[in-house]
């Protein structure tokens, strides 16, 4: 038995709620794969899959968000109109 009154174990990483339509990519062997929530369930969800007409049971820890890809854009790199003919540029 162990005297300690605190746990030296690290909290559980909490795991974000998805409803029903919610695009996620899902842990499935090795690799995540991208799906979408057909069914919320008691410790996980069913997630179908965007790849094929399936669908499967996965545990909640092994669902996270897809994140929509943001555009970057692009660098301007326009030059400063130049002075007009008689005006102090460096005023």
């Amino acid at each position: 038995p162990s005297c300690r009154k605190e746990s030296r174990v690290a909290a559980p990483t909490p795991v974000a709620a998805f409803g029903v339509g919610d695009e996620v990519y899902a842990l499935w062997g090795h690799r995540w794969y991208p799906g979408v929530v057909d069914e919320v369930l008691e410790d996980g969800y069913e997630i179908a899959w965007d790849e094929e007409d399936a669908s499967n049971e996965i545990p909640a820890a092994r669902v996270r968000a897809r994140v929509p890809v943001q555009p970057v854009p692009a660098p301007t790199n326009t030059p400063e109109p130049p002075a007009a003919p008689g005006t102090d540029a460096s005023a």
